[in-house]
Formats: C-alpha cells, sequence, structure tokens
C-alpha cells in the first residue's frame, strides 16, 4: 500500500448490461436509462470514490499527534469495535477542533459526491455522524463490519508502510454476513 493519503476504488455497475452512451453510464443516480432495445436500473450499485489531500504531509503529522496524544491519555482505547488486536479512539474526533481542518475536507469530499448523486442539500442534509482513529501494529487489523444508516463511509490513512495490508470491501449486498458495529 501507498503512503499516498488517497480512497481507491472504483465504480461498480452491472454487467451483461445493454450498452450505454458515455452520459448514461456516468449518471450515479440509479435512475433508469434506455437504450435502443432495454433499460438500465443501477438497484443496488456500489461506488467507491477516491480523493487526494493536498498538503497531505502537514495535516498528517497534525493527525498523528492527536492520535498519539489520545492513545497516551487512553491506552485502552474503546474494546468491542472495529479493531483486532489494535487501538480504537472515541467515535466523536468531528467535534474536536484541533481536527477542523480535516473535517473541513471530508466535507468538501461529501459535497462532491453529493453533487454527483444529484442530492439537494436545501432538503435533505448530510451529517458526519461519527469519526474515530484506529492504530493497527504488527498482526492487527480492522473488522469487516458495515456502517447502519449510514449513506457514505470513508477511511483516511494517516500513515503507512510497505507491510501495511490493502484495505478489503465486502459487496453490500452480503450484509447478512457482518458483525454490526457499535
Amino acid at each position: 500500500m501507498s503512503s499516498s493519503p488517497t480512497i481507491d476504488g472504483t465504480e461498480t455497475g452491472l454487467k451483461g448490461a445493454p450498452a450505454t452512451s458515455s452520459k448514461e453510464a456516468r449518471d450515479p443516480t440509479g435512475e433508469a436509462t434506455r437504450g435502443a432495445t432495454g433499460a438500465r436500473v443501477d438497484w443496488f450499485p456500489t461506488s467507491i470514490w477516491r480523493f487526494n489531500v493536498a498538503g497531505y504531509q502537514a495535516l498528517n503529522d497534525k493527525l498523528m499527534q492527536v492520535i498519539q496524544d489520545d492513545r497516551q491519555r487512553d491506552p485502552a482505547g474503546m474494546s468491542g469495535r472495529s479493531s483486532v488486536m489494535g487501538w480504537h479512539s472515541a467515535d466523536q474526533l468531528h467535534r474536536r477542533p484541533e481536527l477542523q481542518e480535516f473535517v473541513a475536507i471530508v466535507h468538501d469530499n461529501v459535497t462532491e459526491v453529493a453533487r454527483a448523486y444529484r442530492i439537494d442539500t436545501n432538503q435533505a442534509s448530510l451529517e458526519l455522524a461519527t469519526c474515530w482513529a484506529m492504530v493497527n501494529g504488527k498482526m492487527a487489523s480492522g473488522a469487516i463490519h458495515c456502517h447502519p444508516n449510514s449513506f457514505l463511509s470513508g477511511v483516511y490513512y494517516v500513515n503507512t508502510t510497505e507491510e501495511t495490508g490493502n484495505i478489503f470491501f465486502q459487496d453490500p449486498g452480503q450484509v447478512r454476513t457482518w458483525r454490526r458495529v457499535q
């Protein structure tokens, strides 16, 4: 995994669907699009967005300091969450004044996604409900989990090495096999 903080992924669709124009193929709203002999209706698409963060080195230094301070204050962290053999912070980091630069970056990216999905933010609001840090050493990992009642979920890597594992996404249509993170 690269040490550059990004969110990786691709946008998925139905295989074998009738050919569509490039405008139709980019339509992320899930609305039916019509071809010459059929229609595409994306009922359960899974989009994974990727954003690059300008000036990430300085941001990462600040985030790392906050995380290290939290671990020093609360060495046990939260148990029973999404970390296996690692440390998990409290889940309200987005409310802390020293993290508002990071929160602003998250909001900018969420706004871009909302525009792509044609969400009228005058009619519906998107709220950053939880935000936490995880520190995983050797043999530690994040557990497979889901984020119920969430429209978007995200991950930001503050520090990685060449030995750091890769992120794994499971098809959300398989939620019956997930455990709920509270």
